[in-house]
């Protein structure tokens, strides 16, 4: 946590002294759990005839800011609980920094392509008497993707921008004692880029 504030802070001062002033937030709808952004909030997922279902409550906010018309840097968080059946839990928290860079050297109606890093923990409980499971991931990601520019509205300018993402994890499970990696391949298709 502290290396993602010291992180934070120092992207935050080499903005300050950029000319241009632009600042990017995403609304994103078609991701999984972890990675939902800002407009999800409530889950539910029904599975044998909706008998059993697992309730996740999420928190996203992610903020960029433009350097110049080429390059973008920002942070990431999210947090988010599961329910399932048994009444078990699982918490987690993810704490990310992005780079962007925009291949028209500008904002707008331009190719993308971000590198990202992201911090993941997660604490699993349950009110079985069952140990506690917590498991940290370290997460690298490269996104690819197109800026539509849909226009203007309250000062704010919209676009529209699919993207193909693949993260690479390594997982660490303090409860099992082992470590893994995992890929994964999202497509991005409701996702809007929102400049201010």
């Amino acid at each position: 946590m502290k290396k993602f504030i010291a992180i934070a802070a120092a992207l935050v001062s080499f903005g300050a002294f950029a000319q241009e002033n632009r600042h990017m937030v995403t609304l994103s709808g078609y991701e999984n759990d972890r990675d939902a952004t800002l407009g999800r909030s409530l889950d539910i997922y029904h599975t044998n005839g909706g008998s059993d279902h697992d309730t996740t409550r999420s928190l996203a906010l992610n903020y960029a800011y433009a350097l110049n018309g080429s390059w973008q840097v920002g942070v990431d968080y999210a947090m988010w609980d599961k329910e399932g059946e048994a009444k078990e839990t699982e918490e987690s928290t993810r704490y990310g920094i992005f780079a962007i860079y925009n291949f028209a050297g500008k904002l707008t109606d331009t190719n993308y392509l971000a590198l990202k890093y992201s911090m993941l923990e997660s604490e699993g409980k349950s009110t079985a008497g069952a140990k506690d499971e917590d498991s940290e991931s370290n997460v690298w990601g490269l996104e690819f993707g197109h800026r539509f520019s849909l226009g203007n509205l309250w000062g704010m300018n919209f676009n529209w921008s699919p993207s193909l993402a693949v993260a690479i994890a390594d997982n660490e499970d303090n409860f099992a004692k082992e470590d893994s990696s995992t890929t994964q391949v999202t497509l991005n298709v409701l996702k809007v880029d929102v400049l201010f």
